[in-house]
């Protein structure tokens, strides 16, 4: 019975450790929306959750990635990155802003 005790209590902490990690991990993440346009033609609104400190690597890394687009089962080569915000911001194109609210989150 002691030994029970000793294991249950061990695992208990270690569980809360594990969920204390998690948090404090998507703590400094950022939710951001990129203005792309897509290799072969077509524009759209992409939507991340990034770490904060690796924001501008991510902007610029993104030309080099593939995406996945709503009406296409193959993700998509990115051809060029026009704006990257953070979630909460207002795009400054206006083009950027109708695509916005024509997307499905």
């Amino acid at each position: 019975m002691k030994y029970f005790l000793i294991i249950t209590l061990t695992l208990l902490s270690s569980l809360s450790l594990v969920t204390q990690a998690k948090t404090s991990t998507n703590a400094n993440k950022v939710e951001v929306k990129c203005h792309l346009e897509l290799l072969g033609g077509g524009e759209m609104i992409h939507f991340a959750n990034i770490p904060a400190d690796r924001f501008n690597s991510y902007v610029k890394g993104l030309t080099k990635r593939k995406v996945m687009v709503n009406d296409a089962k193959k993700k998509v080569a990115v051809y060029k990155v026009f704006e990257c915000i953070t979630a909460d911001s207002d795009f400054s194109n206006s083009r950027a802003k109708t695509l916005e609210e024509s997307t499905l989150r």
